[in-house]
């Protein structure tokens, strides 16, 4: 403050970053933005283990972090566990987790990643017929022409290459329909095309496919526990402040959550024995009507 009363900027706003102290009563709070939102605070995630039989489900894995801890690195972390614990089932996640990079780490562990949509833009489609041979450096697209020219960038990691329009893309299905995925100049057809990117188209592809369709209720029926926690624990707007205080409270929230389920299937599993004894004791009344009707 100005000996004026007005007051004055200490740091340009520019200059600030995501862990810049923002609130002297949350100091470990960070800054994030998310989808076009600013959001504040911390960050919470899980998983969710369902059995497929019987529809029962628990959340046996969760985690607390500052906000600008990153979905995929929550990814990782949740393939890390599973690896560690032997489990090689599918895990079902949103699109901002399901990046190339975790797709094949999941599967160095026998894990099956499956996202419900992939982050970022969309890839096209015809990028995932495309074949390259890193030995002879050379491209070759889906009508089965090898590239004009490729030149590999190990920045990137990826190939710019070039079609000659007159003759190599003459007569393309692909061209004269308006699919190929690179841009029309006036003599070549050029662009950058990478294994990531075929990996990419590849697995958007396989999210469309009819097999895939069974999997989103279950990434649907994860959004369902956010909702929980907000209308019943109110976990945006615990009382209590930092980063261990609220960890708790979050932690406590998804036990909370559990412990209602495990009482719901206790009580659907003791109606059930309820029922079957009853239908034994009827049985056996009725047996024992029809024995002492045939002895009259």
């Amino acid at each position: 403050m100005n000996p004026d009363g007005s007051f004055e900027s200490v740091r340009d706003g520019k200059t600030l970053t995501s862990t810049t102290l923002n609130n002297p009563a949350e100091p470990d709070s960070t800054i994030r933005k998310k989808a076009g939102e600013t959001h504040q605070g911390f960050v919470g995630n899980f998983a969710e283990t369902v059995d497929t039989d019987t529809n029962r489900k628990f959340i046996d894995s969760a985690d607390f972090q500052p906000n600008i801890y990153s979905d995929s690195q929550f990814c990782k972390d949740e393939i890390q566990k599973m690896a560690e614990a032997g489990d090689t089932t599918s895990l079902c996640v949103d699109g901002a987790y399901a990046g190339i990079d975790n797709v094949n780490e999941a599967a160095q562990h026998g894990i099956k990643l499956i996202g419900t949509a992939m982050a970022g833009k969309e890839t096209p489609d015809l990028v995932a017929d495309f074949v390259i041979d890193d030995d002879e450096q050379t491209v070759i697209c889906p009508n089965g022409k090898k590239a004009d020219r490729a030149v590999y960038s190990e920045r990137t990691e990826s190939y710019h290459v070039s079609y000659f329009k007159n003759t190599t893309c003459k007569g393309c299905p692909f061209a004269a329909c308006g699919n190929c995925p690179f841009k029309e100049h006036k003599r070549v057809r050029s662009g950058n095309i990478s294994r990531k990117m075929i990996q990419r188209a590849e697995i958007q592809r396989t999210i469309r496919s009819d097999e895939f369709e069974e999997n989103y209720r279950f990434r649907n029926g994860g959004e369902a526990i956010p909702s929980q926690l907000r209308r019943n624990q109110k976990i945006d707007n615990l009382p209590y402040r930092g980063f261990l205080r609220k960890k708790m409270g979050y932690f406590l929230a998804i036990t909370a959550i559990n412990v209602r389920r495990a009482l719901r299937y206790a009580q659907e599993d003791a109606k059930k024995v309820l029922e079957s004894i009853f239908q034994l004791v009827f049985t056996g009344i009725l047996v024992n009507f029809d024995l002492n009707s045939q002895s009259d």
